[in-house]
């Protein structure tokens, strides 16, 4: 009688990676979402905090920095991170810090593999921490941020978060928080006389007041 394990069916977890749709590109979401300004800033810059921010985005002018002192990796995180605020619109200064984590939580829920992530624990595994973010093409934070997200959800949970937004679906553009603005801010007038226009030429596309 033989006590060998069996090895891990990886087949299983290449047939799932193969047969889904797309996965969400931030660059390719920036790209469809008309009227957003783009703008890069030295890593050295601190953008008026008290500390040199990744990424800021300006809700007032529809418009996101990065700082150009980032990896690749990180600048799509980034990228990601305010996307998402994009999304959700600006919050009061007493939530900021609640609003910062909820919005790390739905960006990593967006970029990280959550079958790659639990196929790289397959058959007891131990891959080296190092090894582990670049194959998920993720920071140490990310992963961080990820691992402590997946401690309390299903493998379906984590799978439908990160299947959600793609090229077969984008997240609603102009966000409704948009509108709302038109009396107080400008540029989000000028947007929303014509948001028809934008949300038609997406669709056809695709099938802290300040945060950092």
């Amino acid at each position: 009688m033989s006590n060998a394990i069996a090895p891990p069916d990886y087949s299983a977890v290449m047939s799932r990676i193969l047969n889904r749709p797309d996965p969400y590109c931030p660059w390719s979401d920036l790209r469809r979402r008309h009227g957003i300004d783009l703008r890069w800033h030295s890593a050295d810059d601190n953008m008026g905090f008290d500390f040199a921010p990744q990424a800021v985005t300006a809700f007032d002018q529809l418009a996101i920095s990065i700082s150009v002192g980032l990896s690749q990796v990180v600048m799509r995180l980034s990228l990601a991170h305010e996307l998402v605020h994009l999304d959700r619109g600006p919050v009061t200064s007493d939530r900021t810090d609640a609003e910062e984590n909820k919005v790390d939580r739905m960006a990593v829920q967006r970029l990280v593999d959550p079958v790659i992530y639990d196929a790289l624990s397959l058959g007891g595994r131990q891959i080296p921490p190092h090894e582990r973010v670049r194959l998920l093409q993720a920071s140490a934070e990310c992963l961080r941020i990820y691992e402590g997200w997946r401690a309390g959800v299903s493998f379906k949970t984590a799978l439908s978060r990160y299947e959600q937004y793609g090229p077969h679906r984008w997240p609603e553009w102009p966000a409704p928080w948009i509108a709302t603005k038109s009396q107080e801010w400008p540029m989000a007038a000028r947007f929303a006389q014509a948001a028809p226009r934008h949300v038609a030429r997406s669709l056809s596309a695709s099938g802290r007041t300040i945060d950092a």
